[in-house]
């Protein structure tokens, strides 16, 4: 079990995020900051409440998006348990399909792209 606990801060940017006019957000800091943890719940209620089919999360390699995103007590694949669940494309990599309560007119199921950048050169 986590022990987050959320700060008044954190409340404020998840609430700035959500609204319709927020587009991008910028999360900066040293190393070990909670930058990443901060953002995970962030993107994801984000993503529940977007009319769009199509998400990317972009990292290093499917590792680092692995260990530091997806997997874990705090990854995206423990918070939304029910409603994420990581699938494989006949043709292509690993995505993240996301099933759940939207609102009506908004696609039923979703995708999260995985996408990897280290070595785009090959």
């Amino acid at each position: 079990m986590s022990s987050f606990i959320p700060t008044q801060k954190y409340i404020d940017v998840l609430a700035l995020s959500l609204r319709p006019y927020a587009r991008l957000l910028v999360f900066e800091g040293t190393i070990r900051s909670s930058k990443t943890e901060s953002a995970k719940p962030i993107f994801m209620y984000n993503v529940f409440d977007s009319p769009e089919e199509l998400h990317l999360i972009a990292a290093n390699d499917f590792d680092a998006i692995r260990d530091n995103i997806l997997d874990g007590e705090t990854g995206l694949l423990a918070m939304f348990p029910n409603l994420l669940e990581l699938r494989k494309d006949k043709i292509g990599g690993y995505y993240v399909h996301v099933k759940g309560q939207v609102p009506m007119n908004y696609p039923k199921e979703k995708k999260i792209l995985l996408a990897g950048y280290a070595k785009a050169n090959h």
